[in-house]
């Protein structure tokens, strides 16, 4: 891993951690894997349904994009194919299989009222993931822009957030204003459509 990766994936475990121990979760086995075979070469990390272990594939992980353009991967916004993200979003898979997946027939959450959080939403196994790691890395962010989601976490799922920091202040001081825009953007178009949804 290069210096950043492995920053960035230290950050990830402690985030977990404190995840882990705020909701009485195991804390499951973190591996980093090299590119061994085709079926993993597309892929950033994986999680053996039904496993205790999490595995990220740092040479396929995509680096934080300083100035987003072309990418617009970055630690605790809504796309984040990094080391960071892709242990999180892991670890999502993890958590489904060990506490949410009770709710997979009953009371999940109604993914086609709210706007997907990534471009990564392939389908409604992906779809949790990507809202377990947005609770635990910018649950703010998550309360904001979907709101529905997270009132699954918090209200159904009785799961707790790791932090009550703003989504700007979450995701740091040098973070460039196109990802603050885009955030901004997608927070007033959910608070303009629950507000015309409360008016009928």
């Amino acid at each position: 891993m290069t210096k950043l990766q492995e920053s960035l994936y230290n950050k990830a475990i402690i985030d977990i951690q404190k995840f882990c121990k705020k909701n009485r979760i195991k804390m499951p086995k973190v591996c980093i894997a090299d590119v061994t075979s085709k079926r993993h070469k597309r892929w950033c990390g994986y999680y053996a349904w039904g496993g205790d272990t999490i595995t990220v594939i740092p040479k396929t992980c995509i680096p934080p994009a300083k100035t987003p353009g072309w990418s617009w991967h970055y630690p605790r916004y809504f796309n984040d194919l990094s080391v960071y993200g892709v242990i999180c979003h892991e670890f999502g898979h993890y958590l489904h299989f060990k506490k949410l997946h009770k709710y997979d027939k009953v009371d999940q959450p109604d993914f086609d009222r709210e706007k997907p959080l990534s471009n990564y939403e392939y389908n409604y196994i992906e779809a949790i993931a990507e809202m377990i790691k947005l609770f635990i890395v910018n649950p703010d962010l998550l309360r904001r822009a979907n709101p529905e989601r997270y009132r699954f976490m918090t209200e159904i799922c009785k799961l707790k957030p790791i932090t009550t920091q703003t989504w700007k202040n979450r995701l740091g001081k040098n973070i460039h204003p196109r990802y603050v825009a885009q955030c901004k953007k997608r927070i007033e178009a959910t608070e303009r459509k629950l507000a015309k949804s409360n008016s009928v």
